[in-house]
């Protein structure tokens, strides 16, 4: 119970640490990841004592004796807890410190209040002009289920904010926004009718920077994945069992066995052309998916259902008097 009002806090820290490694397993965007962990070092120092004595505090309290009040103490301790972290966090954004600014986005993340949702889109959406990947990231997720007045118009143009912010964040090394992408075109995700093949585009072209999700993502065998060829199947899962031996050899060495030898010939040509390509590289690629993503998406907004997901980008409309997210 005690830990419960930390969880969305703790999720986002995940996802911010993760974002910091994402250059371990895409080194066609490690530079910028190196830039991102630096950010984090700063606020990790910074937070260092803050959180030694939240510890502290709470072993504390775990060791008292059980009272009639403990729920009380645990919320004071919390509250104690927050305002401690805003006060060290708070002048680091000030500073243009984008790491504190998505750990202060955390705490209204999953706010419900019209002022919650404002703040914590500034606060991303400052972020996210300064380069930081996981802000970035939530605006592609924040512009894309944008209806606005309903009109195809207005879709359209978040559709295109989206794909922008998309092409960003992977620039940042936050290849799961493309990840993202493919997802919602696969799965008719908020006003977009569904394109598998499209999808897979996406997702192969994610998967050729050396992204482990994307290229994971390929070798799933369908229904599941996308149901690419054996020969490209074995390449991804080669790529794959390089890094996580534990998780992909074994189905490596037995869709090699299933192989023909005219394939498995492909499969070693495959292979030793492979070398991960940057994402820069890959640019008229990404220009004309989205192209080709908008003009799927050109005839229809989808049908006008709520959106259920309790995060802030299916409320944008209490935030902007039901005008949607217009930057």
């Amino acid at each position: 119970m005690r830990y419960a009002a930390l969880a969305t806090i703790a999720i986002v820290a995940g996802l911010l640490a993760a974002c910091a490694s994402t250059g371990a397993t895409n080194p066609a965007t490690r530079p910028a990841a190196q830039d991102h962990a630096r950010q984090l070092e700063t606020v990790a120092q910074a937070l260092a004592a803050t959180e030694a004595k939240h510890t502290s505090d709470l072993n504390a309290l775990d060791s008292a004796a059980p009272g009639a009040d403990a729920e009380a103490q645990v919320e004071a301790l919390m509250q104690g807890y927050l305002k401690a972290r805003r006060d060290v966090l708070t002048p680091l954004a000030a500073e243009g410190n984008a790491e504190a600014m998505m750990r202060l986005a955390a705490e209204v993340r999953d706010g419900s209040s019209p002022d919650e949702i404002t703040r914590w889109l500034a606060l991303v959406s400052r972020a996210a002009d300064l380069g930081h990947p996981l802000a970035l990231d939530e605006m592609v997720r924040w512009h894309w289920h944008q209806r606005g007045d309903g009109s195809i118009a207005f879709v359209q143009a978040s559709r295109a904010r989206a794909l922008t912010f998309a092409d960003r964040a992977a620039r940042a090394g936050n290849m799961y926004a493309i990840t993202r992408i493919g997802g919602y075109v696969v799965g008719d995700v908020h006003q977009y009718p569904a394109n598998p093949e499209l999808g897979r585009e996406v997702t192969e072209l994610c998967a050729l920077t050396g992204y482990d999700i994307c290229q994971e993502l390929l070798a799933r065998p369908a229904p599941s994945g996308y149901g690419v060829s054996p020969v490209e199947t074995h390449l991804w899962l080669s790529r794959l069992a390089e890094r996580h031996p534990e998780r992909f050899e074994a189905r490596r060495d037995l869709v090699w066995r299933e192989l023909t030898p005219e394939q498995q010939s492909a499969a070693r040509a495959a292979a030793a052309a492979w070398g991960p390509v940057p994402w820069p590289a890959l640019q008229d690629e990404w220009r004309d998916l989205e192209r080709r993503i908008l003009a799927h998406g050109a005839a229809s907004i989808g049908a006008d259902t709520p959106c259920t997901t309790p995060t802030p980008w299916c409320r944008g409309a209490l935030a902007h008097g039901g005008a949607g997210a217009v930057r």
